[in-house]
């Protein structure tokens, strides 16, 4: 082989190795951008749900009060001080089930209610009957005797096993939790309990 051609030879593994390295680094680039796809798309994720997991925190807490609030005796509370918390209650799961067509909009708008402002037309998802229910039932709630309201506690205990039921199934605790852990693997190379995934010996 003379010098001619081991400088083409070489040259010829020089465009060979470029190759590759242009192949590679392209790969890289492009699990770079997978990756950044996904953190972006976990990013929106947590925030609507974050979003999600204040609103649905604050009616278990207002399920939690109107539960108790039923075990009260009307004619042992201050004048008028029932009927007023019962109102207030009534406003509170009102305005959770308005701010809830937001996260839970209306199905169907097309075959129902067309002569209805926009976000009343459809039907309404199963998370927001809970709510309805609940509100009709603090509705009927008796300020004046207490005779029926142990009725009335038992219906609105259903409606708040219904809701807990169709939040949990939406959050999705144990998919979020595993997302999560894909994630920060991937990108730290360790998982949640500090230990690296690049593999150990298994003889140590």
């Amino acid at each position: 082989m003379n010098t001619k051609d081991v400088i083409s030879l070489a040259s010829l593994l020089i465009a060979l190795l470029s190759i590759i390295s242009v192949a590679i680094f392209a790969w890289i680039n492009y699990q770079r951008e997978i990756l950044n796809q996904r953190i972006h798309y976990a990013n929106l994720r947590q925030q609507h749900f974050l979003a999600l997991r204040v609103w649905s925190d604050q009616i278990s807490d207002l399920f939690s009060e109107v539960i108790h609030f039923c075990e009260l005796d009307p004619e042992k509370c201050p004048s008028g001080s029932f009927f007023e918390r019962r109102n207030k209650y009534r406003i509170a799961l009102s305005s959770m089930i308005d701010r809830g067509r937001w996260f839970f909009p209306n199905l169907n708008t097309e075959l129902h209610g067309q002569g209805k402002e926009l976000a009343f037309r459809g039907y309404r998802q199963d998370v927001l009957n809970s709510l309805v229910d609940a509100y009709n039932s603090v509705t009927d709630i008796n300020y004046v005797t207490r005779s029926r309201n142990d009725d009335l506690k038992k219906r609105i205990v259903t409606a708040k096993k219904r809701f807990v039921s169709e939040i949990q199934s939406i959050l999705d605790p144990g998919q979020l939790d595993q997302e999560f852990i894909d994630i920060t693997t991937h990108v730290t190379g360790v998982d949640r309990q500090g230990k690296s995934n690049k593999g150990s010996r298994s003889d140590l």
